[in-house]
């Protein structure tokens, strides 16, 4: 997170370290070497110097080290780099190196380095060990991996577990220096982001939606092969007591497919089908192979479901994306839809009605369907694709025969001075409020220096949803969790269903009813969370 300096033999009681001193490779290796190299600092004002840091009532401070106020650090402890502390304590002896951490315990004689615990989940160190955090890309996947290791014991043989597997450090740090196009920059630079943010922007949540305890509700399945690597971007709908959860599920032939789990309280898992209830059959959902060969990440399929009751038929909204990624629209009756659960997988493929792409050729997702006409017509929020524009818009149509009018009018846009500076989609399917349509929306923007998909409201009005009647000026749930920070998307939550706690899909959402927003963590797992309407929505 800064320029790295030379020890000479002088500074150091003749010891040689070079350059790379501050480098992940170099720590690791060395870190009994390191550990004693800073004790010396104490008592040498050119290492000191060195290490860009001044002694503060006894402790060894870095001077771009930024510490709340409810952080105790005793004399002899030394703090480091670019770390930022909110609360907590560094003990004498403890030496913490660019660690970003809201709560943290030191203890004496150990060493952390570049610990990265941006929610409020506590770390505690261990004496005369090492504690860091090594972010990596592995199968494409950003993980962090925690590793924990004797101070005063190191072997080129030594190993660690990640994403199921045994790595030596020697790998986990080549995996570690990687670039990745998706975070518009390198590994080092996703991490070098936050050193330049203050307390308040690291730290600061919301604090409007609240997690559900036991998230992820969902994860990949490694044995099967169609779900293996990520289920995320789920829909929810809630019918005769039941939530269903329909998720996209991407497994080993990086093609996307739409999963099944239910729940009686919205919250626990109660099943899950072990074979997708939707799957790519036609040429608007699937590429030729030719064409899946050439994409590197996602390969085509049926991407981002979402789900509405109208009548006595659930209608399903998703992205196809076989040539061009599309909106396409499919439905089942209420009944066969709740039967999904006990069939095979032979069965469903029978049940589906496809109407094919409302706006063929078009470049277009997140689309939602209102539950309702408005004015003896149906209602499709959409983001067509135009260019640099991500900007959700509204078209109506007669019928709900494929295809749609083309024809749109863009009804909330992207804003350069807010949170969702850079894009903004459709979320869930709207939910029906004395005051409007309540729309959760994604918005994309810079969060802690980082690239981020973040939560929203709007309120459209009852009998004309073009009329935004209020949208969020802040964001009302940003990433936080390790589970939403790192993954195929890392920083990201993103929504495709929400349900009224207690009520089945369209009852009116009333101002004290919790909202359940089911969203997908860094594009690899699924998670719960909730809030009163109330407390989401400026009510009068």
């Amino acid at each position: 997170m800064h320029a790295p300096f030379i020890v000479t033999s002088r500074m150091a009681n003749h010891r040689q370290i070079d350059n790379n001193w501050w480098s992940a490779e170099y720590l690791l290796h060395n870190r009994q070497n390191a550990y004693q190299t800073i004790r010396e600092a104490f008592n040498n004002q050119e290492l000191r110097q060195a290490l860009n840091a001044q002694l503060v009532e006894g402790a060894l401070i870095g001077r771009d080290v930024l510490l709340g106020r409810e952080v105790v650090v005793e004399r002899g402890a030394a703090i480091l780099g670019a770390s930022r502390i909110l609360q907590g304590k560094v003990a004498s002896e403890a030496v913490v190196i660019d660690c970003v951490v809201q709560k943290l315990s030191a203890r004496p004689r150990s060493l952390l380095f570049q610990i990265e615990q941006l929610d409020e989940q506590e770390v505690v160190s261990r004496p005369k060990r090492l504690l860091a955090d090594i972010i990596i890309l592995d199968e494409e996947i950003i993980c962090k991996v925690r590793i924990n290791l004797p101070l005063d014991n190191t072997s080129v043989n030594e190993t660690v577990e990640s994403n199921g597997k045994n790595m030596t450090l020697d790998r986990l740090i080549a995996l570690s220096q990687f670039s990745a196009p998706y975070l518009n920059g390198s590994g080092a630079q996703f991490r070098q982001s936050l050193a330049a943010q203050s307390l308040e922007e690291i730290f600061a949540d919301p604090g409007i939606v609240a997690r559900f305890g036991d998230n992820p509700i969902l994860e990949p399945i490694s044995t099967h092969p169609w779900e293996s690597k990520m289920v995320y971007n789920p829909a929810a709908i809630r019918l005769e007591g039941t939530t269903y959860i329909v998720y996209r599920a991407f497994g080993d032939d990086h093609i996307s497919r739409l999963g099944l789990a239910w729940s009686d309280d919205g919250l626990h898992i109660d099943g899950r089908l072990p074979h997708p209830i939707f799957s790519p059959q036609t040429t608007y959902e699937l590429p030729d192979r030719a064409l899946q060969n050439q994409r590197q990440r996602e390969k085509g399929g049926c991407e981002d479901p979402r789900l509405t009751l109208i009548g006595d038929r659930v209608y399903m909204t998703y992205s196809a994306y076989a040539n061009v990624l599309q909106i396409a629209l499919a439905s089942l009756a209420k009944e066969d839809f709740i039967a999904l659960r006990h069939s095979t997988g032979a069965d469903i493929a029978t049940k589906w009605r496809r109407y094919g792409p409302l706006f063929p050729g078009r470049l277009d997702r997140n689309a939602v369907l209102f539950p309702e006409k408005i004015k003896g017509q149906y209602v499709l929020l959409h983001r067509p694709i135009i260019g640099n524009r991500r900007d959700i818009a509204i078209t109506f149509a007669d019928s709900l025969k494929a295809p749609w009018p083309d024809q749109y009018e863009t009804i909330i846009q992207a804003r350069a001075d807010k949170w969702d500076s850079e894009r903004v989609g459709a979320g869930t399917q709207v939910l029906k409020t004395r005051h409007g349509w309540l729309l959760i929306y994604h918005g994309v923007g810079i969060r802690r220096g980082r690239r981020s998909y973040m939560l929203g409201v709007a309120l459209l009005d009852r009998d004309d949803p073009r009329r935004v009647l209020y949208r969020s000026p802040e964001p009302i749930f940003i990433p936080s969790k390790d589970y939403e920070l790192y993954g195929w998307a890392p920083t990201v939550v993103f929504t495709n269903g929400a349900t009224v706690r207690g009520k089945n899909a369209n009852e009116l959402a009333e101002d004290d009813d919790e909202i359940l927003i089911y969203y997908g963590g860094g594009d690899r797992v699924i998670g719960v969370a909730w809030a009163k309407l109330k407390d989401i929505l400026p009510l009068t």
